[in-house]
């Protein structure tokens, strides 16, 4: 009788060391020489999320994801300045102006993920953090007036050639600044307008009561 319990005893084991080395090693968490996981939460937060996103071309019937404005295309005059994002969810947004796309973040208080404005001399995309802006006078679709290029060098370029425009190079936190008092001055007139039609309303609402 012990005989067979030691046998069972054995055998189950047996069976147990063998499920345990079927793991792979992709099972398997790495280990530093104090026996401690290298997996930080950060490095698995990068391969559950591995977004790997690409700018796209806006169509005809796009519109600005903030003042509901149309969309310029690559092909036409305006289509310079055209900027796009990448939301939370994974969606393509454009913006006519660099202005509209802070302001996008700050009415809806989401920080997009990655955003692109157009090189002014090529026309390709380039990310907003790896762009260089100039202010100048000249014409965009909201007036900011801001060109963007993907160096220094051509930053200065276009400065030193457009001194009748007052071109000067600048920073995004310069964009931001000007987009923000735009933005809380549209917040203000929509304010005193939304005012003026309460009290109009009471207005006629006092009249009809008489």
């Amino acid at each position: 009788m012990k005989k067979i319990t030691l046998f069972m005893l054995t055998a189950i084991f047996a069976i147990m060391l063998a499920a345990c080395g079927n793991e792979t090693a992709e099972d398997q968490p790495v280990l530093d020489k104090n026996g401690d996981s290298t997996q930080t939460d950060e490095t698995q937060a990068v391969e559950v999320h591995d977004h790997n996103h690409h700018p796209a071309e806006p169509h005809d019937n796009d519109l600005c994801a903030f003042c509901n404005m149309e969309v310029y295309t690559r092909d036409e005059k305006m289509g310079v300045f055209t900027a796009q994002a990448i939301d939370s969810n994974g969606e393509t947004l454009y913006f006519d102006d660099s202005g509209c796309l802070l302001n996008y973040q700050r009415s809806t208080g989401e920080t997009l993920e990655t955003a692109w404005v157009r090189d002014y001399v090529t026309k390709e995309w380039i990310e907003t953090e790896q762009s260089v802006p100039v202010k100048a006078n000249i014409q965009t679709p909201m007036k900011y007036g801001y060109a963007f290029f993907e160096g220094d060098e051509e930053a200065m370029k276009f400065a030193d050639e457009n001194t009748d425009k007052n071109a000067l190079q600048t920073s995004w936190d310069e964009i931001d600044k000007v987009s923000n008092e735009r933005y809380l001055k549209k917040m203000q007139m929509k304010m005193n307008k939304n005012s003026k039609n309460m009290e109009k309303n009471e207005d006629n609402e006092g009249n009809s009561s008489h």
